[in-house]
């Protein structure tokens, strides 16, 4: 069993453990790409600003918000 698969299933138990007992909040995002340098800008993608948005807004979301989900850059959730 590759690595990566054994370290997902662990940190998803203890994902599921932690929202459980609610003791911290976890929230997750995928932004996907964003128009940077690294990418030679591909116009295809939307600016840094926009990955910024989504993470600034679970980053600041009360404490009794969503917990133990991933979450897109249109603050959709995702499956697991």
């Amino acid at each position: 069993m590759a690595k990566t698969r054994i370290f997902s299933q662990g940190t998803v138990a203890i994902l599921d453990t932690l929202k459980q007992q609610r003791t911290i909040v976890i929230r997750g995002d995928e932004t996907g790409l964003a128009k940077t340098d690294m990418n030679n800008n591909t116009e295809a993608y939307p600016p840094p600003s926009k990955a910024a948005q989504a993470i600034v807004h679970f980053a600041t979301l009360p404490d009794d918000g969503p917990s133990g989900a991933f979450f897109d850059s249109e603050k959709n959730e995702m499956p697991w």
